[in-house]
């Protein structure tokens, strides 16, 4: 399992890239949130993060209540997993995560 993700990691990257490029906020904003997910599941949690917190603030910038919705979910979980894996509260982590909310990375140009 862990190479069929790694192989759709590549994919993603590669087609979060190519959006970048072309201007495809949409696309971009899709695989971010992608990347984030896989990352997860590879069990990197703070590169889940890093892109999960790219999609949310793409969501913000474009409007998009449904594309925060997931992203914030996404990231719940994220934190979850990385405070059970570094042995952090739940709510240290959740706090931390809320603090990089607040402070959002741009959203262009960043892979």
């Amino acid at each position: 399992m862990q190479g069929r993700l790694a192989e759709a990691v590549s994919l993603l990257e590669r087609a979060l890239a190519l959006n970048v490029e072309i201007g495809r906020i949409e696309g971009e904003l899709v695989n971010l949130g992608n990347l984030g997910i896989a990352y997860g599941e590879l069990g990197d949690w703070r590169r889940a993060e890093d892109y999960l917190v790219r999609a949310h603030a793409i969501g913000v910038a474009v409007g998009s209540q449904s594309a925060q919705a997931v992203s914030l979910s996404n990231l719940v979980d994220s934190a979850v997993q990385i405070a059970h894996t570094f042995g952090v509260s739940d709510a240290d982590q959740i706090g931390r995560v809320s603090s990089r909310l607040a402070d959002p990375p741009s959203i262009r140009h960043q892979s």
